[in-house]
């Protein structure tokens, strides 16, 4: 069973996968709604609208396309001026909304339940706000979090930026077998978010005494930042979860299987590739990846 949840900061704040945004302050704007169908409202909420279209999207949410209209001096539907703001669409449905200069106008109307990396964090609402860089996020989902910590739209400074190429290689700050505290040192300064968690009941399936787990939001992987998890057995990195959007997971698959071959083993939620050292899941755009000892387990007894 996957024990882990999507932690922001541990017992405070947990997005679940079930987690709902509620609709977005501006009038007659929501979320999974085409930009057909919002271009009437968001025009009538901005003094200006620019278009921006990314061809050969790689972003995360998108499988064909990625829209985003960018907007000069929002009014928000109870008549606060929000700053300006930038409405993102993935294959031709809004995923999220930013805005900048006014972030206390998207402030809600109860207290955040986390303050992480200088955002305040609004529940069920999944809005972040940080006031002293001027930003506030809306998303539509939990699995955009970490684009929130971590990623500057290029549709703010540029009218036709290119899609990102970055390589879905996995990063050299993943050594299986290194100490926590040597991993702590290569990924401090790679991290914009970065914190260690002690578990309080081990799961890790070569059984350690202590399990800990450092996550890292901001090391790009296909030209995007990612959450990484890295968890430790006695100290030691025995196991990785690295999560994606679920557009990734078709280009993580041409590229594993570029440099592995085929998938040597498939079920409904792995396919597995490298030796039963790496998997994508399937129900969940993620990467897990294992130690040797952890392969030499899942390979004798599966997943």
């Amino acid at each position: 069973m996957d024990m882990r949840i999507l932690t922001i900061t541990a017992g405070i704040l947990a997005l679940s996968g079930n987690a709902l945004a509620q609709s977005i302050p501006v009038q007659g704007v929501a979320f999974g709604a085409s930009e057909t169908d919002l271009h009437p409202a968001i025009d009538a909420a901005c003094n200006a609208v620019t278009r921006i279209e990314i061809d050969n999207t790689r972003f995360p949410e998108a499988f064909q396309s990625e829209v985003h209209l960018r907007c000069q001096g929002l009014t928000l539907a109870d008549s606060q001026s929000a700053g300006d703001a930038m409405f993102t669409f993935a294959d031709d449905a809004l995923v999220m909304f930013e805005t900048r200069g006014a972030p206390n106008a998207m402030v809600p109307d109860v207290d955040p339940v986390a303050n992480v990396g200088g955002f305040d964090a609004y529940m069920p609402h999944l809005i972040l706000v940080n006031g002293d860089a001027g930003q506030a996020w809306m998303l539509s989902s939990p699995m955009l979090v970490g684009l929130a910590f971590s990623w500057a739209n290029p549709a703010w400074e540029n009218d036709t930026p290119s899609a990102p190429m970055g390589s879905y290689a996995m990063p050299d700050e993943i050594v299986f077998g290194a100490s926590l505290d040597d991993i702590d040192q290569l990924v401090k300064d790679k991290c914009n978010i970065l914190r260690i968690d002690d578990i309080a009941e081990a799961w890790l399936r070569t059984e350690p005494a202590k399990q800990q787990q450092l996550n890292c939001y901001g090391i790009e992987i296909g030209g995007y930042p990612r959450k990484l998890e890295y968890v430790f057995g006695d100290g030691v990195l025995e196991q990785m979860w690295v999560l994606f959007g679920p557009s990734d997971i078709d280009r993580l698959r041409v590229d594993l299987t570029d440099r592995y071959g085929p998938a040597i083993h498939g079920d409904e939620v792995y396919e597995v590739f490298d030796d039963w050292r790496i998997a994508i899941r399937k129900d969940k755009p993620e990467i897990l990846m294992g130690s040797d000892r952890l392969a030499e387990i899942w390979k004798r007894d599966g997943l």
